[in-house]
This record gives structure tokens, sequence and C-alpha cells, in this order.
């Protein structure tokens, strides 16, 4: 996820919850972007927004980066073993 999609996650995240956000300043606002982007930056935007969306459906509390990531499905480390059949 670049840090322009990582913007409108954010911004999805403060139209959400704006009485969360109602005093921020763009310093912090400027520190949570690159956070966000930082420790999120390995999953793709598709991936980060759908999570935060169901977070919005679901809860009346802020998101927090973990509470994205978690929402996020992680790979399999045993191969898809659809179709086996042993000899």
């Amino acid at each position: 996820m670049t840090r322009s999609e990582t913007v409108k996650v954010v911004d999805t995240i403060i139209t959400a919850y704006p009485r969360s956000f109602a005093d921020i300043c763009e310093d912090k606002a400027k520190k949570t972007i690159d956070l966000w982007a930082k420790l999120l930056g390995g999953y793709s935007f598709e991936e980060v927004l759908a999570a935060t969306e169901q977070h919005i459906v679901e809860s009346q509390f802020i998101p927090t980066i973990a509470d994205i990531a978690m929402r996020i499905p992680k790979p399999s480390i045993y191969p898809d073993m659809t179709g086996y059949k042993p000899d």
C-alpha cells in the first residue's frame, strides 16, 4: 500500500469517526499517516480498505493498526492439498 492509498484509508476512518478527529493538528495527522503507511505498507490497499470498512460496520470505536491487521487473512503455511490423491 502506498502513502497516497494510506491517506485514503485514514480519510475513511476520519469520515466514519469525525468526533474523534475534531481537534487533530496537521503535524499529528501527518505522523498518523506515516505510521499507518509504514506498518501496513506490506498489505495491499484493497486488503486494508476492506478490513477498515469491516471494522467500521462492526465497531463503534476507532480502529488501531492491530485491529486492521488482524482482519486481513494471513496466507496458509500449508500447501494447497485440493485434488491430492495418494498413489
